[in-house]
């Protein structure tokens, strides 16, 4: 405490500097919580594609089975695990890039990551089953041909996802909107008309 202060005064001045500093964490987890529901409503129409491929191709030999509550969690996790590698500045390297290489660049360390995440997803599965290490080692690697197969697949799919993405970060949302929604938004933005 700063001499010729009394309790009362650090009091109020902590509650002033409180009250400044919630609406920035108040904006800023409402800024998260919508890049969070985006990234999960993309991954769950992806996710939700894909399964309904795979039920399509399972019902042709017998097995019914569609699990679209397991997209959606899925997507869930996936879109946290997004929001993890943006904290942990995952690509940014590419950031002063040509807009293609950035994006290639991206959706290759996401894609990474997410490949990684399966990998100890299933690891702690396995755990929680009860099999041993080497066990789950034999089987990843298995498994090791279907994880590059689907880092592919998740690479290329990211691609849409991050050009979106950054042609957002450098237009703005507002410009983007105009394009996207409205009748002869490519003319507004160029000045036409």
């Amino acid at each position: 405490m700063v001499s010729g202060q009394t309790g009362d005064d650090t009091m109020s001045e902590f509650a002033i500097g409180d009250a400044t500093v919630a609406p920035q964490k108040h904006a800023r987890l409402k800024t998260e919580l919508i890049k969070l529901f985006w990234t999960f409503l993309y991954l769950y129409v992806l996710f939700g594609a894909f399964l309904l491929f795979r039920s399509l191709v399972l019902r042709e030999h017998g097995v019914d089975e569609v699990q679209y509550g397991v997209a959606a969690i899925k997507a869930l996790i996936f879109a946290k695990v997004i929001l993890i590698g943006d904290w942990l500045k995952l690509g940014s390297r590419s950031d002063n890039q040509p807009l293609l290489f950035s994006v290639l660049a991206k959706s290759a360390a996401f894609a990474a990551l997410f490949i990684l995440f399966h990998f100890v997803e299933t690891g702690l599965e396995g755990l929680f089953k009860g099999e041993t290490v080497a066990a789950m080692a034999h089987a990843d690697g298995q498994r090791l041909d279907v994880a590059m197969a689907a880092a592919v697949i998740f690479m290329v799919t990211l691609i849409p996802f991050f050009f979106f993405r950054e042609v957002t970060g450098v237009l703005g949302p507002a410009r983007v909107r105009t394009l996207l929604l409205e009748r002869g938004g490519l003319s507004k933005l160029l000045g036409e008309r």
